[in-house]
């Protein structure tokens, strides 16, 4: 996929994957979020590694942002390969920002190089 939106925070650039056909796990559902939306899930996960703080633990003991496992094998483009990823729950409506309680089944995933200084 190729990135529909780049945006800047903290003078960070972050790159935001195609938003026209987001991927999900169910069939026949397509979820459609505003790039604000996104951007400000990305904003809100980079605030918080930026500072180096965390959501408070939800009902399951989960903080946001952490480290994404990538268990459903997504593809992402070569310039997140040596990348740390992280992901921080979104919602497609905005204003939306997670900061605890139950995430929802929606991510946006970070990537950062390993001192932490890159954000893509």
């Amino acid at each position: 996929m190729k990135p529909t939106a780049l945006f800047t925070f903290f003078g960070l650039g972050v790159a935001v994957e195609s938003i026209n056909n987001p991927w999900s796990c169910q069939t026949n559902v397509v979820t459609r979020f505003e790039k604000s939306a996104i951007q400000a899930g990305a904003e809100k996960a980079a605030e918080y590694m930026l500072t180096g703080t965390t959501t408070p633990p939800n009902h399951a003991g989960n903080i946001f942002p952490h480290y994404f496992s990538n268990f459903e094998a997504l593809t992402f483009q070569a310039v997140c390969e040596n990348r740390v990823l992280y992901e921080h729950p979104i919602h497609p409506r905005v204003p939306h920002e997670y900061t605890g309680g139950t995430p929802g089944q929606y991510r946006v995933v970070l990537a950062f190089t390993n001192n932490g200084s890159d954000t893509m």
